[in-house]
């Protein structure tokens, strides 16, 4: 009983203490502003300076000339932040068009890469190692991943580019050999395995989209080693035998770069068309929407539209720019001088 008394006595201690922190702060909070001061802040009928440029308003309501300029800003600023969400979705699924429609591809697939021409469509490619990227797509099923004991380097990147696993040596398995089971949000339950039923030599995975991009490098003392070692690299969807095609990059180029102009949001119509969408994704869909890019529905913005996409665009890749080679906070860049490398001041 005593400690009972004493435990209830806690609570109702930190209870008031919350209590007075919260009387305290709205204390605080209604001394923020006067009546007076807020009337001077913006006037009732005139022109009110801001960074954007002066805007007139009667009776503290914008004209409708300064109304139409508000919306076009709106656009405009909304199409630049558009721009820098979808950088990572744009650049995969252009990879992804690329694939399909330059080779007889399907999902499990591979492609090799080991020319120059071949690796200068891929950002990171360096002129010494031999690639292969694949596409999975969890929607029917779990797709499988089997990696084979050896020096295997790679990683599973969703269409956000977000990675939920290493592959290889890096991963789970430390290049010892072993399953990966991918499951998108979309995955039937049926043909979603539990991670409790498989064995050791099973290990699941979840990603946020129902696409996938694997990534893999082999290495090996010898050519005969790096081929055997990738002739056992299977991907297949859960329950079906295991079969992987891998198709010869045939010296394209083929970029993964995201394009300049309106064909940045022709991508981007594409991958919001084929791809699961995020709750933490409502508010881009729906700026897309009053720029003409709507799930479902033709890509066909119109002339005023189209203006704002074109020139967010522009804004967009000089603020990724900007966010990389003059950072404004310390990152990797600047803590490690990469900018030096890579020719920046």
């Amino acid at each position: 009983m005593p400690q009972k008394k004493l435990i209830l006595g806690l609570a109702l201690s930190v209870a008031a203490g919350l209590s007075g922190l919260a009387k305290a702060e709205e204390i605080r909070l209604n001394d923020i502003q006067t009546d007076e001061e807020f009337a001077a802040g913006m006037p009732v009928t005139g022109k009110v300076e801001n960074f954007f440029g002066d805007f007139d308003l009667e009776h503290s309501v914008p004209t409708a000339e300064t109304a139409d300029r508000i919306y076009e800003l709106i656009d405009h600023q909304r199409a630049a932040q558009l721009y820098l969400w979808a950088l990572p979705i744009v650049a995969q699924e252009r990879m992804t068009q690329n694939y399909f429609n330059n080779f007889d591809f399907e999902y499990g697939d591979f492609v090799r890469i080991e020319s120059f021409n071949e690796r200068r469509g891929y950002l990171t490619a360096n002129e010494t190692t031999n690639y292969a990227l694949g596409l999975l797509n969890t929607k029917g099923a779990a797709t499988v991943l089997d990696v084979p004991p050896g020096v295997v380097i790679g990683m599973v990147i969703d269409m956000w580019q977000e990675s939920p696993t290493d592959i290889g040596i890096f991963g789970p398995f430390e290049g010892k050999g072993g399953k990966h089971v991918i499951v998108g949000p979309n995955t039937p339950q049926h043909m979603r395995p539990d991670q409790k039923k498989l064995g050791d030599d099973f290990q699941v995975h979840e990603i946020g989209t129902d696409r996938a991009v694997v990534l893999a490098r082999v290495a090996g003392a010898d050519v005969e080693t790096v081929q055997k070692t990738w002739d056992q690299i299977q991907m297949y969807q859960f329950g079906d035998e295991p079969s992987t095609t891998v198709h010869p990059g045939g010296d394209m180029f083929l970029p993964t770069i995201q394009p300049r102009g309106m064909a940045f949001w022709k991508v981007l119509h594409a991958a919001i068309n084929n791809e699961h969408l995020a709750e933490r994704d409502r508010f881009f869909m729906y700026w897309l929407r009053t720029l003409g890019i709507e799930r479902g529905k033709p890509f066909a913005p119109n002339e005023r539209q189209t203006a704002a996409l074109l020139d967010g665009a522009k804004v967009g890749e000089l603020m990724a720019k900007s966010f990389v080679f003059s950072e404004r906070l310390d990152g990797v860049l600047r803590e490690f001088d990469w900018r030096y490398v890579l020719g920046g001041a």
